[in-house]
Formats: structure tokens, C-alpha cells, sequence
């Protein structure tokens, strides 16, 4: 292959900095002089403090990136098209809670799920004023205003911003996955290259003050940070200021469980059990279209990173026999670790699994004595709620009004209590 003469690829890269100018008179090159450069500096000082205001509170605050993260099937879009139906009738958060203090509406950027046989009948078995749902099929150009072509960030940012300003009761834009909506020309796996259009992102979500819901396929295999489940680069996760992740529960494979990983902006609220259940809705035409919808069971101890552990561990038999390995040995008092773990190996349940079953279970953890002598003992707090093999709270009574679960909030406590922040 020929060498290209140094002098030509200075000029190449003299143009795609935009430092080349040819002269008509002399066939010189000639230097473009760029601005410049000065930073914008605040004063601390003149910064008026405010508080985070939610959607749901201490799980999407507007303004901000969020992540949800699962695996395909688990039902992550569910969770944030529910969060979406509830708001758009300013139906109860599913912990009880109300957020934002009007309805709201929603705009979706999905890239797998067609409106008419997937997102509206989704959205109208979780109760939602289709009214206030939109649903962004693409976008089109100056030069060619019939053809709609798929949405592209951070290209296409500008066209959401403007949409988003037309619209101004919108505060909920969720986009389905990210990957599908990120450039192929940025590097998923590369911090520098993915970070530049998050930002963007987070900047428009902040002068909208709209929350941005990100969903994202995780990691097949991954057991380790829930941070670091997601797929592609982790500055995902470090733009973000919530992550969240979907997950089978570890004791109920008919269940899944919302937890939150990270949060900059406030505590780390409960994880939140739900079941996918059957939901038919009917059609102009009287058809019936079959989806399903979240029913929200209660709340559960069980973090995110133990999610993602517990893909490790054995499978949900193996989890259930450590259970009533337990209940049955702990069942008539305390019992020495040592010999809870040599029982277990004989039964052939593996030792990690029996211990992250423990927390489960809510087995007190003592210690006796010191040196050689020193013994670790186990024992059941509530042996009437491990008898029930329960691994989460109930949720209050409810009853079903419009799709949503009408009633208190988990471990509320008021009956017409409501938060409104």
C-alpha cells in the first residue's frame, strides 16, 4: 500500500478541525484562529438550595436520569409504563405514596413494542388515561418531511427537547431500551463516548424538569454490583442519579422485586415485590386484546445486589428446601452455626445459599464467648412468620379501582395520608 505524503494528512486533519481555509489569490493554507476558550463559574454563594422534587418518591425524581435494569421478560418496561398509568389519573405510587401533586403526562420512545397490540392495551390494563400517553414514532427532516425515520441520539435530542417543550404537562419520558436509541456511532462500551449524549440528556431532563427513565437489558451471568449489571459501559450508571434493577424474587419464581441500587438524591426506599398477571381489554371492535399488568404484593429485605447473588446460588428448589431446612432446624430454639452448616452440607444445600436464605428469613445472628471458645448461634425472632415462609411484608388491604390499588401505603398506617412533594 502506497504511503500517504505527511503534508496530506495535515490537511485532512487540518479540515475536520475546521483550521483549513483555502485562499482563491494564494494556494497556501491558511490558520483559522479558534475562540477563546473561558468557563463559566458560579458562586456557591449565589446558589438558592432547593429540594428534589418526585414522581415517586425516592424512586423517580424529576429532572434526573433513571435507570431500570432486568432481563428481558422480567417486566421492567411494565414497571415504568405502570408508574405511567398511575400518573396520568395521580393514582397512588405502588408503595401508597402520590408524588407529583397534578397528573401528568408521559411521552415513550420504545423501539420494541408496537403501540396498537403491545402499549395501549398494556397501558390501559394498568389503569392509564391513554390521553395523557404519547407514543414517539420517529422523526422526520426539512428535506424530506414525509419519511419518518427512527429517533437517533444524541442527534435527534434537539427534536425531543422541542416535542417536550410543546408539551409542558409531560414530566415522565421513557426510552426503551437505550441501546436501540443510542447512535451506532457511539462506543456503548466506551465511558468517554457514552457520557457525552447522557449528558445531554440529563441537561434537558433538568430544564424540563422532566424524569428521563432509561431501561436497559443487563449482563446474562452477572453476580456481582448491581451497579454494574447493565449492559454497556458503567458511565450509564454514573450519569444516572437513580439505578434500579428487576428481578425474579430469590423465593418466588411467580414474583419479581424492584430494588434500588444507587441513589444521589435520597435514601434507598424499600424493594417492592410485584406478580405479572393476566389482562384482557377490549378493542373498538369489540375484540379482546390479552396483556397483563403489575399487581403489587409488598415489600421485601432483599437488596439489589443479593438479586443479582443470588443467580449464583442454586435454583429456587434448592432455595426453598434451605428454607424448611432451616424453619426445622431453628424451630425449638437456638441452634450452634457450626452445626447448622454441617447439616446443611449433608442435606446437599451449599453454604451460601443457606446464609443468604437466613437474611431472608430474618435469623438473629449471636456470638458467645472468646478466642477458641468463641460460638456462633442461630435463631428464628418470629418462628409464627417463618413457619409462613414469608420473605416480605403485606401490603395493606386494597381494593381495585381503575386498575390501580387503591389504599394506604406499605406500612403507611393513614388512611388518607398523601405526600405531595
Amino acid at each position: 500500500m502506497r504511503r500517504r505524503h505527511p503534508a496530506d494528512l495535515a490537511r485532512e486533519r487540518l479540515k475536520r478541525e475546521g483550521r483549513w481555509q483555502d485562499d482563491e489569490a494564494v494556494s497556501t493554507p491558511q490558520l483559522v484562529k479558534l475562540p477563546t476558550a473561558r468557563l463559566a463559574v458560579t458562586d456557591l454563594s449565589s446558589v438558592k438550595a432547593k429540594p428534589v422534587r418526585w414522581l415517586w418518591p425516592n424512586y423517580f425524581p424529576l429532572g434526573k436520569l433513571v435507570v431500570i435494569d432486568g432481563l428481558p421478560g422480567q417486566g421492567k418496561s411494565t414497571v415504568a409504563f405502570d408508574v405511567a398509568a398511575r400518573g396520568s389519573t395521580r393514582a397512588p405510587m405502588p408503595d401508597g405514596m402520590i408524588g407529583y401533586g397534578a397528573p401528568f403526562s408521559t411521552l415513550i420512545l420504545s423501539y420494541e413494542d408496537d403501540a396498537a397490540d403491545t402499549l395501549r392495551p398494556r397501558l390501559e390494563a394498568a389503569g392509564a388515561d391513554v390521553r395523557a400517553i404519547g407514543i414517539i414514532q420517529g422523526v422526520s427532516y426539512d428535506d424530506n418531511a414525509e419519511s419518518t425515520m427512527p429517533v437517533s441520539l444524541p442527534k435527534d435530542i434537539e427534536a425531543v427537547d422541542t416535542e417536550l417543550g410543546n408539551r409542558p404537562d409531560v414530566r415522565l419520558l421513557i426510552i426503551d431500551p437505550i441501546t436501540a436509541a443510542i447512535s451506532s456511532d457511539v462506543d456503548m462500551h466506551r465511558d468517554q463516548d457514552v457520557r457525552r449524549p447522557l449528558a445531554r440528556l440529563a441537561r434537558m431532563a433538568a430544564e424540563r424538569q422532566v424524569c428521563i427513565v432509561i431501561v436497559r437489558h443487563v449482563r446474562k451471568g452477572h453476580g456481582g454490583n448491581a451497579i454494574y449489571a447493565g449492559g454497556g459501559s458503567v458511565g450509564i450508571s454514573g450519569q444516572a442519579r437513580v439505578v434500579m434493577i428487576v428481578e425474579q424474587h430469590p423465593e418466588d419464581p411467580q414474583s419479581a422485586v424492584l430494588a434500588v441500587a444507587k441513589s444521589n438524591v435520597g435514601p434507598i426506599p424499600p424493594s417492592l415485590t410485584f406478580r405479572k398477571v393476566p389482562a384482557s381489554v377490549p378493542t373498538d371492535d369489540q375484540e379482546l386484546v390479552h396483556t397483563s399488568r403489575l399487581e403489587w404484593t409488598g415489600v421485601t429485605n432483599v437488596s439489589a445486589d443479593e438479586l443479582l447473588q443470588a443467580r449464583g446460588d442454586g435454583g429456587p428448589g434448592e432455595r426453598r428446601d434451605a428454607s424448611e431446612f432451616l424453619r426445622e432446624m431453628l424451630l425449638n430454639g437456638r441452634a450452634e452455626r457450626s452445626q447448622v452448616m454441617s447439616a446443611a452440607r449433608d442435606a446437599g444445600i451449599s453454604g451460601r445459599t443457606v446464609d443468604r436464605v437466613a437474611r431472608h428469613l430474618g435469623v438473629v445472628k449471636q456470638s458467645e464467648g472468646f478466642g477458641a471458645s468463641k460460638r456462633a448461634y442461630w435463631s428464628l425472632a418470629n418462628i409464627a412468620q417463618s413457619r409462613q415462609g414469608r420473605s416480605f411484608s403485606p401490603m395493606p388491604a386494597m381494593t381495585e379501582i381503575g386498575g390501580h390499588a387503591q389504599g394506604g401505603g406499605i406500612g403507611d398506617g393513614k388512611d388518607d395520608a398523601e405526600r405531595v412533594l
